[in-house]
């Protein structure tokens, strides 16, 4: 298996040279691929004892905390990974999204509008933002972010839905049909 002989390889290439941020880095990403988190956290955790400031390791061990629950954990690894770079799209939109599951529905909107800021091509931050906002019944706000969605997409099919719903939730039942219909 190929993931598995990347393994090995990085394992050695950490054996060999202890403060090679790039062999644990990419050790730990190797054991993500291959649904070990424990042995992923631990090469993490590696990596940054070399370089604690490291953003993508710092984000990565967020992901793999979040994924095994510990979403204080991940929480705590993505303000640290902003804190070292504040423009990082994926540390600002993966704490978007461990805000939003943890109910933090206004907290999880900003910053998906910093991702949207960061990367303003993108759509999935700010079609997780308006939803989000939807949720904190905000629909003012929700709609704005639908409207880039449309604007970069016209016929994006899951920004017009938000956008129906959005009008009918705003009580304005023409524009809800209009852009059903679309």
């Amino acid at each position: 298996d190929v993931i598995a002989a990347k393994a090995v390889a990085f394992k050695e290439a950490a054996a060999l040279d202890p403060v090679a941020i790039e062999a644990h880095y990419n050790l730990g990403v190797v054991y993500e691929a291959l649904k070990k988190p424990m042995l992923a956290e631990r090469a993490y955790l590696r990596a940054l004892s070399v370089d604690p400031s490291h953003v993508l390791t710092l984000v990565n061990l967020g992901n793999v905390y979040e994924r095994t629950g510990n979403v204080e954990a991940a929480e705590e690894r993505y303000r640290l990974a902003l804190s070292e770079d504040p423009n990082d799209y994926t540390a600002v939109f993966n704490l978007a999204l461990c805000l939003r599951r943890q109910g933090e529905l206004e907290g999880a909107a900003g910053f998906f509008r910093r991702a949207a800021e960061l990367n303003p091509e993108a759509m999935e931050p700010l079609l997780l933002g308006a939803g989000t906002l939807r949720q904190a019944e905000d629909y003012e706000a929700a709609r704005d972010l639908v409207l880039r969605v449309i604007e970069l997409e016209p016929e994006s099919l899951a920004g017009l839905l938000q956008a129906s719903a959005l009008s009918h939730l705003m009580g304005e039942t023409e524009m809800a049909v209009t852009y059903f219909e679309r």
